[in-house]
């Protein structure tokens, strides 16, 4: 029996960030955003093969909460008609985007007005990519060399390239907390080069840390560089996928699947140890005030670890909450398999999946529901400083990020 035809219709928007807007991601920076050198876009793909849907959106933000993520995809899903397991949300982990996700440390810097219209366009963006849909070829190719993974799948159609789909593992966000302009970072300049071949370009951000490393501080960049730089890095990618070769996929074919595991969630500190660990920071804070070489640091952390005490405090008084729920999605697309997990996933890791595609921070960002780190020790035995105490809900399952991926392939899409 012949394959059933794959229709693809793929639109890009601008998000219309404004200077006078919080930039999200680092809390270091004391001012809203001053300027703005280029614009944050959504970017959409809808793939439809028979009665099956793939619907992935990329928005050039840090990230989206849990909440935000789930009620964006219901909204796609009652737009397409489709299931919402075929819907899949990912943001690009810039810094340089104005706030579109809580975070410890950021305080109150989101604006729902904001957050809304960039609902509303991702929305809008998604139906004008189902309006164009048309029957396309699928084109794919990936490599792996000593510069990291590489995967292109492009979407011809009658009259030339609907969309590119692109992603790679090793290029990291550029822009760091010294950056107080609004910007897509590298994105921007990758996509408008992928886009000179024609069609709309989604470039998915790839993994790209070693993952969490408890005896570091949060929050500290490991790159602070130049809008210049962003360009180098952009089009120096644009052009190491260009050099992908790509061919027919043995298998022409688009599934979807959403799903979800239970992760419990440990034990949550007594009052009486947030008030030893408050007593702790103000202690730290007033250790910082006499060193003024760390003054600056300390002010974030500080400021981070303040927030996660509130919270903690907040939830330390539910008898419910022993558990929390991780939502995983993966597709088939052509020969190549997507991941999607809602935390960063490492390198090592990826590496076990090759050549898989997996996208972390997508669906949405677990946010700061405390756990216990597991230690023989209390916590106020331990020789750490209070901000790394009780680090956000993804950090400790991040070495998990196998165990989950495989139990996606396992059960998600076949």
């Amino acid at each position: 029996m012949a394959e059933k035809p794959v229709f693809c219709g793929a639109a890009a928007a601008s998000l219309d960030a404004r200077p006078g807007q919080w930039l999200g991601g680092l809390p270091k920076r004391e001012e809203p955003a001053t300027e703005l050198w280029d614009e944050p876009t959504v970017r959409t793909l809808v793939l439809r093969q028979g009665s099956e849907w793939l619907a992935l959106a990329c928005l050039d933000l840090y990230g989206l909460n849990l909440l935000s993520a789930r009620n964006l995809r219901q909204r796609v899903a009652d737009e397409l008609g489709c299931d919402e397991e075929a819907v899949c949300i990912v943001c690009t982990c810039v810094s340089s985007a104005p706030a579109s996700m809580r975070m410890r440390g950021l305080g109150d810097r989101l604006e729902a007005s904001w957050l809304e219209h960039v609902a509303e366009r991702t929305v809008r963006c998604f139906r004008e990519a189902a309006r164009s849909l048309q029957p396309a070829e699928i084109l794919q190719g990936f490599c792996s060399d000593a510069s990291g993974s590489a995967a292109v799948t492009r979407f011809i159609g009658s009259d030339g390239p609907v969309a590119t789909l692109s992603w790679a593992t090793g290029v990291a966000p550029v822009l760091g907390p010294s950056c107080n302009a609004i910007s897509a970072d590298y994105f921007g300049f990758l996509n408008r080069a992928m886009e000179r071949w024609g069609g709309v370009s989604v470039h998915l951000p790839g993994p790209w840390s070693r993952g969490f490393d408890p005896a570091k501080p949060p929050f500290e960049a490991s790159r602070d560089g130049s809008h210049e730089e962003a360009a180098r890095t952009g089009l120096s990618l644009a052009e190491r996928l260009a050099r992908v070769e790509l061919q027919p996929p043995r298998k022409a074919q688009c599934k979807a699947r959403g799903g979800g595991i239970l992760l419990p969630v440990f034990d949550l500190p007594d009052r009486s140890t947030l008030d030893e660990l408050e007593a702790r920071l103000e202690t730290a804070k007033s250790q910082a005030q006499r060193d003024s070489g760390s003054d600056a640091r300390w002010q974030h952390l500080a400021r981070a670890t303040e927030e996660w005490i509130r919270e903690a405090r907040r939830l330390s008084g539910r008898k419910d909450l022993d558990s929390v729920h991780v939502p995983m999605w993966r597709a088939l697309l052509g020969d190549h398999e997507l991941f999607a997990l809602p935390f960063e996933v490492d390198l090592p890791t990826m590496r076990e999946f090759s050549p898989a595609l997996v996208v972390g921070c997508a669906n949405g960002a677990l946010g700061p529901l405390p756990h216990r780190r597991p230690s023989s020790r209390s916590p106020l035995e331990a020789e750490i400083p209070p901000h790394v105490l009780y680090a956000d809900l993804h950090a400790p399952i991040h070495p998990m990020a196998g165990t989950l991926l495989s139990c996606a392939r396992n059960s998600l899409v076949s």
